[in-house]
């Protein structure tokens, strides 16, 4: 399954005012396609949590945020780029 249909099917299943956990080993992006998927369920916060150097780092795009601002011109947002956006919190 591709992951924006797998992220797409699991948004649907969280209950209104819930929260969708994104956990990742690693630094990535998202694309346009899961951008669109977070906009259809403007209700829901999305935590994304990742490392990056040697930090556990946790980024909440809070409910009703425009995440269509979030891309970049090529239609991406990285990690990086939405932690300098939003904040983050480092966790232990």
């Amino acid at each position: 399954m591709k992951k924006e249909t797998y992220c797409s099917a699991n948004l649907i299943k969280i209950i209104q005012g819930g929260a969708f956990n994104i956990e990742t080993d690693r630094v990535t992006c998202f694309d346009s396609k899961m951008i669109e998927a977070f906009a259809a369920r403007p209700d829901v916060d999305v935590n994304v949590v990742f490392t990056y150097g040697g930090k556990r780092l946790k980024v909440t795009i809070p409910a009703g945020y425009n995440v269509k601002t979030l891309l970049d011109s090529n239609g991406y947002c990285g990690f990086l780029r939405l932690l300098s956006i939003l904040g983050g919190e480092e966790l232990k």
